[in-house]
């Protein structure tokens, strides 16, 4: 499992426009080959918007960031001081910790 985290700042669309926006596309992107889940993250009290997403594997990031849909996104200029960070999930802990997602991280057993 890998973590992506995603922030950015808008510039040109208000809260509330790209609250209506994150609505409209979510269908779309909870298709994404490989995403488990998304959170959305709202930063309007510190203007730093973004997601945190659990994919399957790197290919399955690289596939979404290249997607029709995220890459019109990026390159419509909204999103500005773009950054992501793709990290490795800490399997076993995390199992423990996971609630409804512990299932999604299969712990092998010591030998």
């Amino acid at each position: 499992m890998k973590v992506l985290i995603v922030r950015f700042r808008l510039q040109g669309v208000d809260h509330e426009m790209y609250v209506a926006t994150a609505e409209q596309l979510a269908s779309e992107i909870a298709r994404s080959p490989g995403l488990v889940t998304k959170w959305w993250v709202d930063g309007a009290e510190t203007g730093t918007y973004g997601g945190v997403y659990l994919f399957t594997d790197q290919q399955a990031i690289e596939q979404y960031l290249a997607s029709p849909t995220i890459a019109g996104f990026v390159s419509s200029g909204v999103p500005v001081d773009l950054q992501t960070e793709v990290l490795d999930v800490l399997a076993a802990a995390t199992a423990i910790t996971a609630g409804p997602l512990a299932g999604s991280f299969p712990v092998k057993a010591a030998a």
